[in-house]
């Protein structure tokens, strides 16, 4: 039996989760197999980092070069040290995650180390340099750079840790389509109410600052604030969610008797044999797309605000305090994907994962081209058009995150190692992206704007929804597991084998993955 023929048989075997053997998935009557407070356990428990991303990227640009006075250039190098550094750990976290084996379970050793680490290096990017203050003015530039650049990294690193080990946690947790697709909503439900939280908090604190010599106050108490409230909801998640206990796995001939139809096994795929299929760069290369749109729009949103619609608040001084639109703006925005949520989750069941990424796409170019003919006289217009654009951005970013567990199946042993490839994509050209445009002579120029956060997360999309329309895009459930490593001999299945049946060749041992 050839190893593709093996993995084709092992598509039917039954998996081992306390159910008998032959037994279907179990489903409660509301068609979930979670209860309701443990997917709600599960949708809060990346909250810490999605309120500091949302500081990260709505208001770092802004906040370096319009509060602290870095140069454009000096504030695209610490986003792109930050997201440099996600994107190299994401990966190696996702590679080390799949093969911990502790008591406590596999991902949820890195989730603690990775919450531990971001709440003590948040608070840092948004608070004072205190290595400044130890040079003279000359040497401001390099020094607030280094140390933005520093703190922006080890947050990000840990910023890794907890999203690779949250999202790698969806294929262990359920088997069922519908419940995975769930766990994927109200995640990002839970995304979109963080950034709600965030966006109100900023209005609050920029009203009630409005001293230009303190402007850079509300934005460490903005940065305190999220990081006590993630933490609380990080806890409610270790809490809340049990994670599936490590299963060993041994090394077993590809002619064993226990490839016989009904064995209770099954194969995992090693981060090789992902490495050489099609389909993980396509899927990674339409979330990739999808993640660019919005990290992009965001970013750059109060730079569009401010030079295409001269929305801010300029003092005689030459002092900047921040205006409440850089926080209404955004703010509907992500109204916007939290009323599209729920009508989202239905589109993906009922039109598929494609079609609905094809219908954000139209609906965030709609808002696109609104955004590119705003001006000064018709400002107000822009309040509508974020709700739209945050419509569509949504319902590309689950129609993006749906795609993933698909093609991941029912591998949960390597679905870190998925993850954190693709969030390497994500990262680096968002940090490259980012730092190319703040190379820009005319960065703070109207047309330059309305390209940069207009059209830019258009085209970004429109490049997914091409990809996913003509690429090797998995349909259903575990449609892409007939591909396995050819060159392989042996494959390591999960199994509750008697030990005495277990078949060891001398050049082979026993491995606990």
């Amino acid at each position: 039996m050839t190893c593709k023929d093996a993995a084709k048989q092992d598509l039917q075997q039954p998996l081992l989760d306390g159910r008998k053997e032959g037994s279907a998935p179990m489903e409660s009557l509301s068609g979930h197999d979670m209860s309701k407070y443990n997917i709600f356990a599960y949708g809060v428990g990346h909250v810490l980092n999605d309120l500091c991303a949302s500081c990260w990227f709505t208001y770092l640009l802004f906040f370096l070069t319009d509060i602290k006075h870095l140069p454009a250039e000096s504030a695209g190098a610490v986003m792109l040290a930050g997201q440099v550094a996600d994107g190299v750990f994401t990966p190696l976290v996702g590679y080390l995650s799949d093969k911990t084996d502790t008591r406590f379970g596999r991902r949820k050793p890195w989730y603690v180390g990775g919450t531990i680490l971001v709440a003590l290096c948040f608070t840092f990017i948004f608070g004072t340099c205190v290595p400044c203050d130890w040079f003279d003015a000359s040497s401001f530039n390099v020094v607030a750079t280094v140390y933005y650049s520093i703190c922006a990294s080890l947050f990000n690193v840990g910023w890794a840790a907890v999203q690779v080990s949250h999202m790698s946690m969806i294929p262990e947790l359920t088997e069922v389509d519908s419940t995975r697709v769930l766990l994927n909503s109200v995640r990002y439900a839970g995304t979109v109410i963080a950034n709600v939280i965030v966006l109100l908090l900023a209005m609050l604190l920029f009203w009630l600052n409005s001293d230009s010599s303190q402007a850079d106050r509300p934005f460490l108490y903005l940065a305190v604030i999220c990081v006590a409230l993630g933490l609380a909801t990080s806890v409610i998640f270790l809490t809340g969610v049990k994670e599936n206990p490590v299963q060993k796995s041994f090394i077993l001939p590809p002619d064993s008797p226990l490839w016989s139809p009904g064995g209770t096994h099954r194969r995992r795929k090693t981060w090789w044999c992902w490495v050489k299929q099609p389909v993980f760069y396509v899927v990674g290369s339409i979330y990739m797309c999808s993640r660019l749109a919005t990290n992009i729009s965001q970013s750059f949103m109060p730079f569009y605000l401010s030079a295409a619609l001269n929305m801010t608040n300029a003092h005689e001084d030459g002092q900047v305090s921040t205006p409440i639109s850089f926080a209404l703006v955004p703010l509907l925005t992500y109204v916007g994907q939290l009323a599209a949520t729920y009508s989202t989750k239905v589109g993906v069941k009922r039109y598929g994962r494609k079609w609905t990424l094809v219908c954000g796409t139209v609906i965030v170019g709609a808002a696109a081209t609104t955004m590119m003919f705003l001006n000064e006289d018709s400002a107000p217009v822009i309040y509508p058009t974020a709700f739209v654009l945050g419509v569509g951005l949504v319902a590309a970013a689950i129609s993006a995150a749906s795609i993933q567990c698909d093609m991941l199946g029912r591998d949960c042993k390597s679905s870190a190692f998925v993850y954190g490839a693709h969030s390497l994509l994500d990262k680096l050209s968002c940090g490259i992206a980012v730092f190319g445009i703040q190379q820009s002579s005319d960065l703070k120029g109207s047309m330059f704007q309305r390209i940069v956060t207009a059209l830019i997360p258009a085209i970004s999309l429109a490049a997914g929804s091409v990809i996913a329309l003509f690429g090797a895009v998995p349909k259903a459930l575990h449609e892409c597991h007939d591909v396995v490593d050819k060159e392989s001999q042996y494959q390591a299945l999960e199994t509750d084998v008697p030990e005495d049946m277990i078949y060891r060749p001398a050049s082979h041992s026993v491995s606990t993955l």
